[in-house]
């Protein structure tokens, strides 16, 4: 019984805290300012959201203006109410999306391209090759996702407590203090103000006050906090770098001179016990990832809000072409690359948008071995759309478009252990497409 009687008074005491700590968080109070930006959901009063700005809060009735009308919703059938605190970034919610972008537009360019693959030692179903090309595009799909994103804001919606909120009859604004100095009553030492930023001194923020001497060239800007100031960028320097693919440029010359040379016999495809089947020669493999990496690198300065200037360095393993000679019973396998080098003018449609223009020089050529090479240096133009977002940010993601305009040329006999092609006539114009990110200062 001794045992009994304390625990009961503790049991009681606790209840009784319990009760009084509730009742306080319950208590609390969130504060709601005139024209603040809300969002309402009441299903038993009005059918689905509404969103609009925060007139009054009067007599348990909060008053809304949505669009043009005037909507009054009694506090007690609010489900929902959230207002906007500032804004937020949507690196990660980008990410996701482009993740999922990539992830799906490369398993199905794998899949589409396994699909033409009849047999060999080392094939995939097209749902193999969709999974095996999910994951990088996904990963490089998310980075530019994140890129993208970080630049992109949403407003920060901040839920509160229809029954606890206290209304403030005015706009929620802050003050913007921008000029040189003020000085304080008790002190000569002046306080610095730049560019709204206070300086701090003695380790704390020093504060305007009624008190205080009036401001010295001081200027009290008072700016709605949900409102993003918008700024014009700074930065006139930008560097980046893109992968991407190519169009088939020189291939159709390759396959003619084949052609022509007798290469283009169907090749037999062997299995373990049989041949398999006869492959088409000639054939050609163009683009990201033929015979390598197409990247382009580019500089740009910006000379004013309409203009800027840059340089373009961009390797391009362009493909290659197979061939075949029954008689022989031997392959031939040419392959042909450009290295551009430009400079470029650009006209700036917006701060996203650029269209360029300018001289260039390409460096062509084909090979049948390390030994068996022809080249050829030429002049030519380049054409170039580009579209970069975000534009207000240190980094961003680029998209490149390119138009390499080169002359029709003669190359030399490609022989070896004399097999081989003569001289033949090709063109290397071919454009250029990809991806890239960049930096800017």
């Amino acid at each position: 019984m001794k045992v009994i009687v304390p625990l009961k008074i503790s049991t009681v005491t606790v209840l009784y805290l319990f009760q009084f700590f509730s009742a306080t968080l319950q208590a609390q109070t969130d504060t709601l300012y005139y024209q603040d930006s809300i969002r309402i959901t009441a299903p038993k009063y009005i059918g689905g959201e509404l969103t609009g700005r925060l007139l009054n809060i009067e007599n348990d009735t909060l008053q809304l203006l949505y669009s043009t009308k005037t909507i009054k919703i009694p506090l007690n059938k609010i489900k929902t109410l959230e207002f906007v605190s500032g804004e937020t970034t949507n690196t990660w919610k980008g990410a996701l999306y482009g993740g999922l972008a990539g992830g799906i537009l490369t398993g199905l360019l794998a899949a589409i391209n396994n699909s033409e693959e009849k047999g060999g030692i080392i094939s995939f179903t097209p749902g193999e090759a969709f999974a095996l090309g999910f994951l990088p595009g996904g990963l490089i799909g998310s980075l530019f996702g994140m890129v993208i994103g970080s630049g992109i804001t949403s407003p920060g919606w901040v839920e509160v407590q229809p029954q606890n909120v206290i209304f403030i009859p005015q706009p929620r604004y802050h003050t913007a203090l921008t000029g040189t100095s003020f000085k304080h009553p008790d002190r000569t030492k002046k306080k610095k103000f730049t560019n709204g930023k206070i300086i701090r001194h003695d380790s704390s923020k020093v504060k305007v006050h009624p008190e205080f001497e009036k401001p010295t060239s001081v200027e009290l800007k008072r700016k709605p906090i949900t409102y993003k100031q918008s700024k014009e960028s700074k930065n006139n320097w930008r560097f980046d770098f893109t992968i991407g693919s190519t169009s088939k440029a020189p291939a159709s010359a390759v396959e003619t001179a084949m052609i022509r040379d007798g290469w283009d016999d169907p090749k037999p495809i062997y299995g373990l016990f049989s041949k398999i089947r006869d492959e088409k020669r000639p054939v050609s493999e163009t683009g990201f990832g033929a015979t390598g990496v197409p990247w382009t690198f580019q500089g740009t300065y910006k000379l004013n809000h309409k203009y800027d200037i840059g340089f373009v360095l961009s390797n391009n393993p362009l493909g290659e072409t197979k061939g075949y000679n029954k008689n022989l019973k031997k392959d031939l396998k040419i392959e042909y690359s450009s290295f551009i080098i430009s400079t470029v003018v650009h006209l700036l449609l917006t701060e996203s948008f650029h269209v360029g223009l300018g001289p260039m020089i390409s460096f062509n050529k084909f090979s049948q071995s390390v030994t068996s090479y022809t080249n050829k240096t030429l002049f030519g133009a380049l054409l170039q759309l580009k579209v970069i977002y975000p534009t207000r940010t240190t980094f961003y993601a680029k998209l490149d478009l390119q138009f390499r305009l080169i002359p029709n040329s003669e190359y030399g006999q490609l022989i070896e252990l004399n097999e081989g092609l003569k001289p033949f006539g090709a063109n290397f114009t071919h454009a250029f497409f990809g991806l890239g990110f960049g930096i800017s200062f």
